[in-house]
Formats: structure tokens, C-alpha cells, sequence
């Protein structure tokens, strides 16, 4: 089963490539159905996606101690 966003990237996929309406089902069994005039919505619905999925770096610090370890 497709994850969340790459079903939202196959509907966009399936609009791009001329068809009129395509569906995403939700983890939560929602089926959501998208058409044409949707595609700006399904782009940013990935976008959010996909800046939930970034890992976010955390910082590192060089640390010196006097016993030199």
C-alpha cells in the first residue's frame, strides 16, 4: 500500500497525464476525489506533505575538556 504522499504524487501524476478526475483514499479510509481545477490544491497538499517528512538536522558542538578527551 502507498504511503500517504506518494498517493497524492500519483493523483497529480494521473491529472498531469490528461486525466479528468482521480482519487486518493486517506489512511483513515476517506476517499478523496480530485479534478482538473484541484491540481494547484494536490501541489500544495504535497508540499505540506512533504515538509512534514523532513528530518531536521540537529546541531552538532565540538566540546573540549581538560583532560584532552
Amino acid at each position: 500500500m502507498p504511503t500517504t504522499l506518494q498517493a497524492y504524487e500519483k493523483a497529480l501524476d494521473d491529472l498531469i497525464m490528461g486525466q479528468s478526475v482521480t482519487q486518493v483514499r486517506t489512511a483513515n479510509g476517506k476517499t478523496l476525489t480530485f479534478a482538473q481545477a484541484d491540481k494547484k490544491g494536490l501541489e500544495s497538499k504535497i508540499a505540506q506533505l512533504k515538509r512534514q517528512n523532513r528530518r531536521h538536522r540537529t546541531r552538532t558542538r565540538q566540546v573540549f575538556t581538560s583532560k584532552g578527551l
